[in-house]
C-alpha cells in the first residue's frame, strides 16, 4: 500500500542540502532508496520560509518557473535527470457548498488515478488534503483498457497529508483520490523518473472502472521534453508560448 511515513527529525535543513543527498544516489535513486532520505526531506519541510524565499529569488532573477510543465498550482523547486522536486498548492473551493468544475480540474480533486512514476510526498503547510487510497498489481495495469475493472484492486482506507506527514506512492501500484483540504495547504514531492512503460490510468467516478489511459508523454522525462521547445520560446519572451507551456499538460492528474 502507499506507505505512511514518520520522521523524528527536528532540524531545519535547506533545499541545497536535500539536493546534495539525492544527487549522491545517482541512478540508484528508486522507491527503496528514497525512503533513506526521509529525515533530510523532513528537515527541509521544517523550514516554513523555504518555499516563499525560493520563489522570491526566482522572481528577482527573472527566472520564475521557466522549466515548469505542470499546472499553475505546481512549482518546480529542482530539476534533474533522476528526480524532480515540486511544491503543490492545495486550496479549498471558493464556495464549499458549490464547488466549481474548474477547481476540481485544476487540483485533480475527486479524480481517482495512479502514477507511472514513484514519488515521496510531504505536508509542508496547512491541514493538507484528504486522500482515499487503493492499490493494485502493477503488472495488471499494463493490460487494462477503458471500461475494465482491475481484478486486483484493493481499497486501503483514507489518510490525510497535514504539515509534517509523509507518504510514498509507488509506481503503477498506488491509486489515490484527493479531496478538498479544510484550509490552504502546500505539499512537496520528490518525483522519481519512471522506469517502466506503464500508462498512467485515470478511473471513473466509481473509482474502479478505467476511464482513460495516459501513455508515454506523461512520464516525467518525456513530459519535460515535450514542452522544451515552448519553454525555450518562453525564455525569449513570447507571451503566448509561455502561456501554452504553463498549461500544456493541465489535463493530467498530478
Amino acid at each position: 500500500m502507499s506507505l505512511l511515513l514518520e520522521s523524528s527529525e527536528t532540524r531545519v535543513g535547506t533545499l541545497e542540502e536535500l539536493v546534495q543527498i539525492l544527487d549522491g544516489y545517482g541512478p540508484g535513486l528508486n522507491e527503496d532508496t528514497v525512503l533513506e532520505c526521509k529525515d533530510p526531506f523532513q528537515a527541509f519541510l521544517n523550514d516554513p520560509s523555504a518555499f516563499s524565499e525560493f520563489l522570491a529569488r526566482q522572481i528577482s532573477a527573472g527566472q520564475f518557473q521557466l522549466r515548469n510543465p505542470w499546472v499553475p498550482s505546481s512549482f518546480v523547486l529542482h530539476y534533474s535527470k533522476e528526480y524532480k522536486i515540486r511544491a503543490n498548492v492545495w486550496n479549498p473551493p471558493v464556495d464549499a457548498a458549490n464547488p466549481r468544475d474548474w477547481e476540481d480540474t485544476l487540483y485533480s480533486y475527486k479524480c481517482a488515478h495512479d502514477h507511472n512514476f514513484a514519488f515521496l510526498t510531504g505536508g509542508y503547510y496547512g491541514p493538507g488534503y484528504r486522500t482515499e487510497r487503493y492499490e493494485y498489481d502493477p503488472e495488471e495495469c499494463r493490460h487494462l483498457k477503458p471500461g475494465d475493472v482491475p481484478r486486483t484492486l484493493r481499497e486501503l482506507g483514507q489518510a490525510w497529508l497535514p504539515k509534517g506527514s509523509m507518504m510514498l506512492y509507488r509506481e503503477s501500484r498506488d491509486i489515490h483520490v484527493q479531496h478538498y483540504p479544510t484550509g490552504p495547504s502546500v505539499s512537496v514531492n520528490i518525483l522519481l523518473a519512471g522506469r517502466r512503460d506503464n500508462p498512467q490510468i485515470v478511473f471513473k467516478d466509481d473509482h474502479r472502472t478505467v476511464d482513460r489511459m495516459l501513455t508515454g508523454e506523461t512520464r516525467i522525462p518525456e513530459m519535460l521534453a515535450k514542452v522544451e521547445g515552448l519553454l525555450d520560446t518562453r525564455q525569449r519572451g513570447d507571451a503566448d508560448a509561455g502561456i501554452a507551456a504553463s498549461f500544456a499538460l493541465s489535463g493530467f492528474p498530478f
